[in-house]
């Protein structure tokens, strides 16, 4: 069998990243490691409609796997209906933060998919294409029992009129997952400007950990990996970097999952091994659990490691609100935090969100006042997303009486169901207009230009 992994056709999806995809890379590691021809489309591509569907002529795929964002439901109902287009026997699986949070019967009634994944797929994948390969199978998926896929983690799919699902399975030893088969999605073909001093080189994503036991009302992270931290080991993690040095000319990485900070004992090892190492390399990373790992031990070795930047979710400005989002330190914390990280050469990039449930205006000044006292490089706003398996989207719904989400004409500037007292038009006008603001700080006029038609669209 030949299998294509991609995210929906980015034509029709909005804000791209421009790394290449740790997922779908994990993915295509573990059908390789069963033999099978492996094919993927990544972020950085950009066919047409016309040549994707040339593409699929010339691939002949068995099946086509996607990776789906809430945002982008109707971007991938919209790729599946070009696949089915151009060959109806191409057997379309879907998986990723969205599936993996939303009810199995919701799933398959929302996109015509053959098969949906939840959680970690690495296990189910391989599997899957196993029995559909078995004589008798291949060509006919809507004929698989529960016998067929009883083996199957995860796994989501349809029997007759009936919509059967099997229970997600998490991967212990991360290890075994191997590397990502980066010779299909070159570093050098991506591009993505971190904050601060550069490297000649490429940049690439790198992840040490996978779960999160964070309890944040607005996340549905937890569904896709779990509450439990799991860790490579630091030899596995360093060698990775080591081949992404020397193979593919990498000098920055993205250190991309949650919790890199969480083991304090790893955290140190990671660094150190870095430091002997002498790699010309620069890394960010982000800590959003576990801040007290980074201390006056800590922080002395992720500068000399190369850690140039650190990304924190600090989500709000206002206590009141922060309680009610589980966060467990004080604002006053967070910032003798970010004096010291900054204190130790390490910039600091933090994300905040307004529309939280209960917010008012004033909480929401509260968080810009405190974005700007802290003095940092970035403070990323945006509206709070009601994700689906988050509290904020229960509450959204018992709010309003509402059954679901209608994902495929959901815009959070305009949504009918915004989670706190103001209106989705008026959280668009105030978080325009501090955009607008900051960026007449930077007197950046490609930013100020931009800031200021988007400030103008939020009032149509």
């Amino acid at each position: 069998m030949k299998i294509l992994l991609m995210p929906p056709l980015i034509s029709l999806v909005k804000d791209t990243p421009s790394i290449p995809d740790l997922g779908l890379g994990y993915l295509a590691a573990s059908l390789i490691k069963k033999g099978l021809s492996v094919q993927i489309l990544g972020w950085n591509m950009n066919p047409s409609r016309e040549a994707f569907q040339r593409y699929l002529g010339e691939y002949q795929p068995n099946m086509v796997g996607i990776k789906v964002f809430t945002k982008d439901l109707r971007a991938t109902a919209e790729t599946i209906a070009i696949i089915d287009s151009a060959d109806p026997n191409i057997s379309v699986v879907i998986g990723g933060p969205h599936p993996s949070a939303e009810a199995p019967e919701r799933i398959m009634e929302d996109l015509r998919c053959d098969f949906a994944f939840q959680g970690e797929a690495e296990t189910g994948l391989p599997r899957l294409v196993e029995v559909l390969a078995s004589p008798g199978i291949l060509g006919r998926p809507m004929e698989l029992s529960r016998e067929d896929c009883k083996e199957i983690p995860g796994l989501v799919w349809r029997k007759g009129e009936d919509i059967l699902s099997n229970p997600k399975s998490f991967v212990r030893d991360l290890d075994s997952l191997g590397f990502p088969p980066w010779e299909l999605m070159k570093p050098e073909d991506h591009f993505s400007p971190l904050i601060g001093e550069r490297r000649r080189g490429h940049e690439a994503p790198i992840i040490l950990t996978r779960g999160c036991p964070g309890n944040c009302i607005f996340c549905s992270a937890f569904h896709i990996n779990g509450k439990t931290v799991r860790s490579r080991s630091s030899e596995d993690f360093i060698a990775e970097i080591q081949l992404l040095y020397e193979r593919y000319g990498v000098r920055q990485f993205v250190i991309a999952d949650n919790c890199f900070t969480h083991h304090r004992k790893m955290l140190k090892e990671v660094c150190n091994f870095l430091i002997k190492l002498n790699l010309d390399i620069l890394f960010d990373c982000v800590s959003y659990n576990n801040l007290r790992n980074l201390d006056m031990e800590t922080l002395p070795l992720l500068k000399k490691a190369g850690c140039t930047l650190i990304n924190m979710g600090i989500e709000s400005g206002s206590e009141r609100i922060r309680q009610s989002l589980g966060k467990h330190s004080t604002l006053d914390q967070v910032k003798k935090k970010v004096a010291l990280i900054r204190n130790h050469g390490i910039k600091v990039r933090a994300f905040f969100m307004i529309g939280f449930p209960g917010e008012t205006r004033l909480d929401i000044k509260d968080s810009f006042r405190f974005a700007r006292s802290l003095r940092i490089e970035d403070a990323h706003f945006e509206i709070c997303f009601p994700l689906p398996g988050s509290m904020v989207y229960r509450y959204v719904r018992d709010k309003y009486n509402i059954d679901h989400i209608p994902w495929a004409d959901f815009d959070i500037y305009r949504s009918p169901y915004p989670a706190s007292e103001l209106s989705s038009g008026a959280l668009h006008r105030i978080l325009r207009k501090f955009q607008l603001a900051e960026a007449l700080k930077s007197r950046d006029i490609r930013q100020i230009i931009r800031s200021a038609y988007d400030f103008l669209h939020s009032f149509f």
